[in-house]
């Protein structure tokens, strides 16, 4: 059996003693292991920001748990929601969402993966998604019932979740149609949805999410993206986690029962581009036009100069400069 998920069975006796001290020789029995191997687990649980207290004949007992983010903290800190099911930490990955892509048939829907390094980070048509030290990016993957259409919302309630998160701690942010957060003009944060079928057929979905807390850009980028720490905000990467899925898990029940008001309310409120002039691509011609709504489908509503409406259901945008 692997550290990781020794350790992780400690803590949950941990847990279920709660205050209550547990023996290293009940330990030890309980897992089928030697104390030995119990005290160095304990040691490791320690280090990674675990305070747990030891007696002489008594044993141990948790006391409290530090917020670094690493793959103990995260794993207890999120073990008492029951929207994630299963979470893996990496201090580095090629990419959380080719992570589950390639890796979903070993795990169960609801299985949150989370790194602050990928080395292969992808956006959308496959460019590559800049992902140094310093961000945050983990990617989320739940069965899919779904149309396409309804697929296509899926972005904005991860959009309406990352946004309502920041402002839960006191950062204020716009959505900028169909998968950017932006801060202060620049971008903040970006969401990638795919879509995959596994070997019994049913369709999964995976949706990556990439967000700038204290990682700094290259020249080229300086200019259009922006990060927290730039911004003059700290925060801590468990705290925004649990926040962002609390979120997500009430917009997604509302949304499986049909409910789509209070996620169409957050969108129109905090939208980047509504009332802008942008440039789009339709059916492969290039046009121009003002956007004045959302639709309840999440289409955007652009009116154009003959004062033609038409709604964009995906693509990209160029907002244009007056």
């Amino acid at each position: 059996m692997c550290i990781t998920v020794m350790k992780r069975e400690i803590i949950d006796l941990l847990c279920q003693k709660e205050d209550y001290f547990i023996s290293g020789e009940e330990m030890a029995e309980q897992l089928n292991m030697t104390r030995a191997n119990v005290w160095k687990y304990i040691k490791e649980l320690r280090n990674s920001g675990f305070e747990i207290e030891s007696a002489t004949k008594k044993g141990y007992i948790l006391k409290s748990v530090g917020m670094q983010l690493n793959e103990d903290t995260i794993y207890y800190c999120f073990k008492k929601q029951d929207f994630v099911k299963n979470i893996l930490f990496f201090s580095s990955i090629d990419s959380t969402n080719d992570f589950l892509k390639y890796n979903r048939e070993e795990f169960p829907d609801h299985t949150l993966v989370v790194s602050t390094l990928q080395t292969k980070g992808r956006g959308r048509r496959t460019r590559e998604f800049l992902s140094e030290e310093g961000g945050l990016y983990f990617s989320f993957m739940m069965r899919n019932t779904m149309n396409m259409q309804e697929v296509s919302f899926i972005t904005s309630l991860a959009a309406v979740a990352v946004n309502r998160a920041l402002l839960s701690l006191g950062i204020d942010t716009e959505i900028k149609w169909p998968n950017d957060i932006f801060l202060h003009d620049k971008k903040l944060c970006g969401i990638l949805t795919e879509m995959v079928t596994d070997m019994e057929g049913y369709n999964k979905i995976i949706i990556g999410i990439g967000i700038n807390i204290s990682n700094g850009f290259p020249k080229e980028l300086k200019e259009i993206a922006i990060s927290l720490s730039e911004a003059g905000y700290q925060i801590n990467e468990i705290t925004f986690l649990l926040k962002l899925f609390s979120e997500f898990g009430i917009l997604y029940k509302k949304f499986e029962q049909g409910d789509r008001e209070e996620a169409l309310r957050v969108l129109r409120e905090k939208s980047y581009l509504m009332g802008k002039e942008i440039c789009f691509l339709k059916d492969a011609v290039e046009q121009k036009g003002t956007v004045v709504g959302l639709e309840e489908s999440g289409n955007l509503v652009v009116r154009l100069s003959n004062q033609n409406d038409i709604a964009l259901n995906s693509g990209e945008v160029t907002i244009l400069k007056k």
